[in-house]
């Protein structure tokens, strides 16, 4: 069965993403472990399943933490 494509974003692009955060708040990401990235020469990218994988980890359904009972 072939893999669906995988794109590569740059940061800019990949900070938009997910949901317009700080190119520091994104190389935190990184550094962490949360996001994996692809290194072409001397550019960082992010892979589009990595963002989907993110996205996917950090749903959450029903109440939050933070609403009153």
């Amino acid at each position: 069965m072939p893999q669906p494509a995988v794109t590569l974003h740059p940061v800019p692009e990949a900070m938009n993403m997910l949901g317009r955060i700080g190119r520091t708040t994104l190389y935190e990401m990184i550094r962490n472990g949360q996001i994996g990235t692809v290194h072409i020469g001397n550019r960082v990218f992010i892979p589009s399943d990595e963002i989907a994988a993110f996205i996917d980890r950090n749903r959450h359904f029903g109440p939050s933490d933070n609403d009153a009972a």
